[in-house]
């Protein structure tokens, strides 16, 4: 075996153990999860048997009485056990019953407290739990990484270290990287999913929502936040192999190392662009010219040494059966690529049905221009604009799925948290996709973060720009005359007036949803709410005229998504 075959050997080797111990310990996370839900669902079912009228609902007023002097000591009581049964140290528990103890509660607020704290002590412990793996990850890493370049037949390297710094380790694991740190990238997690599943018991109470349906969407964003974290853990993961890598290049005073992408179906396009280019230790960035390159990144490096080049080393390929092979070490993505037939590269950029993908990781050709666009966009967009910057990272951290039995081209699930596309549909190709993807983004940003559909003068400024569409329904007719119209080509506005009017507008507009799907009352500012994010993000000289008139309602999307 020659040296540079052994060095990508023994990478992909600690590449593959960084990631084994990382599903390990999510394997431990995913049961720390469940038995959470789990308390959270008895809460639910306990405080429900305990309030429920006769019928079995709870009324608004029912829910919202102060509790009696026996049940404030009950709760505190439960709250005093949550914190003492729980794995955190005496340090964070005694913060969380300075936090929980209150005096006065109503019904409500008792249950939505409790929930509160059952989560707050799940990411607490997962925060702690792994920083703990993530610490040890390293320490393997770099011991195998170490070891890799002692065993080396042909290269000696002198180095000697007898212990880990266990400060300068935590130091790596707290470090900020793509303008966060790993704590608040969790606690972020925590907020959102603390948000959802409070707006989930409100408006669940609210609407007289049975315990099992309430329980189900409890379930549901539950499922989404691990998802988060699996997602969190394996960046997380890599980040951590390539600082203990690159920290051992400098202790053993290497001074190039080369960028190795997978040659496989699944690698990125920025991490097919990098495989095989060389790099300076000391001009290293991650995110630029080192992984990770992004969220769920599987690239890493190997030691460059100039003089040990052979033209006859080799490197690992997978076929379309995830099946190993050898190709000449030379070789990068692109030439890869280009030796495969024509054949298998068509089926190589459309064959994306069933799987779980990232934007970087979408090989159909049009879809992909088109994020590369939208990221140009909201890039130009961010220096004067909060929601834009959002979505730039919402857009790194989105599940994308090609799912054929679709019966749209483009829709946002929330129960998986996935944005679907059917590129068999046949009006996909018809479909701006600049507008499809940001449309579906903000229907993920909105229910994930903004809950418009909660927004008491976003929800009042829809009211009364249904009475500005009747008075101006004329003027606003020949908006979308098919020969001259301002908005005869405008999807956006044009289902917003579809939304205003419940579809009764639909004979005479561009597109626009069928009345039966206006009959679920949320859906009206679900979809309001996604034209305008594209309208405010693309920012056309022409959307000046709908922005006059529903002036209200372009007021009261602003205060939403500032």
């Amino acid at each position: 075996m020659n040296t540079k075959e052994y060095f990508e050997k023994r990478a992909l080797a600690t590449e593959k153990h960084s990631k084994d111990r990382g599903e390990k310990y999510l394997e431990e996370l995913k049961k720390s999860y469940e038995e959470i839900e789990k308390l959270i669902q008895n809460d639910i079912d306990a405080w429900h048997k305990k309030y429920a009228d006769n019928d079995e609902s709870i009324s608004n007023i029912n829910a919202r009485k102060p509790l009696k002097h026996e049940e404030l000591k009950e709760y505190l009581e439960n709250i005093k056990n949550k914190i003492e049964n729980s794995n955190l140290s005496d340090d964070d528990k005694a913060t969380l019953k300075q936090g929980y103890l209150s005096s006065k509660l109503n019904r409500l607020e008792s249950l939505l407290k409790q929930t509160e704290l059952n989560l707050k002590i799940l990411t607490k412990d997962y925060e702690n739990s792994s920083k703990e793996h993530l610490a040890e990850n390293y320490k393997q890493s770099y011991s195998e990484a170490a070891h890799s370049l002692y065993a080396c037949p042909t290269v000696n390297f002198d180095l000697t270290f007898d212990r880990f710094d266990n400060r300068a380790i935590e130091n790596i694991v707290n470090a900020k990287w793509s303008n966060k740190d790993f704590s608040e990238r969790i606690w972020g997690h925590y907020s959102n999913m603390a948000s959802d599943l409070q707006g989930i018991l409100n408006v669940g109470i609210a609407l007289g929502y049975s315990v099992d349906k309430m329980s189900r969407q409890v379930r549901d964003r539950m499922d989404v936040n691990f998802s988060n974290a699996k997602r969190l853990i394996r960046t997380e993961s890599n980040y951590i192999l390539s600082e203990a890598t690159q920290q051992l290049y400098k202790d053993v005073g290497l001074e190039k190392y080369q960028f190795l992408a997978t040659l496989d179906f699944r690698t990125s396009e920025i991490c097919q662009s990098l495989d095989g280019k060389v790099f300076e230790v000391n001009k290293r960035q991650i995110g630029v010219n080192c992984n990770p390159m992004h969220p769920n990144c599987r690239s890493t490096t190997i030691p460059y040494l100039e003089e040990y080049q052979d033209e006859g080393d080799t490197r690992l390929a997978r076929d379309m059966d995830g099946k190993n092979y050898k190709v000449p070490a030379n070789m990068n993505y692109k030439a890869w690529y280009e030796s495969m037939s024509r054949e298998k590269q068509d089926i190589k950029s459309n064959d994306e049905t069933g799987k779980v993908l990232n934007i970087h990781d979408i090989k159909n050709a049009t879809l992909r221009k088109s994020f590369e666009n939208l990221e140009d966009i909201l890039s130009r967009k961010s220096s004067n604009s909060l929601h834009a910057t959002k979505m730039s990272m919402y857009l790194e951290y989105t599940e994308y799925e090609e799912d054929t039995s679709l019966n749209v081209p483009f829709a946002y699930f929330i129960n998986q948290d996935k944005i679907k596309y059917n590129t068999k549909h046949p009006n996909f190709y018809r479909y701006d996709f600049i507008e499809a993807q940001i449309h579906e983004m903000s229907h993920r940003m909105d229910m994930l973060e903004y809950k418009s559909y909660e927004n008491t003068k976003f929800l009042k400024a829809i009211k009364n720009s249904k009475k500005i569409y009747q008075k101006n329904e004329e003027k606003i007719k020949k908006w979308f005359d098919e020969k001259n119209g301002l908005y005869s080509k405008e999807g956006s506005v044009s289902d917003i007036i579809s939304a205003l009017t419940k579809g009764k507008a639909n004979s005479y507009l561009l597109l626009g949803h069928e009345e039966k799907y206006w009959k679920d009352a949320r859906n009206v500012p679900l979809e309001i709410f996604a034209n305008l994010s594209y309208i405010d993000i693309i920012d056309k000289e022409k959307h000046t005229e709908f922005k006059s008139v529903f002036n209200e309602l372009i007021e009261a999307y602003l205060e939403v998504v500032s």
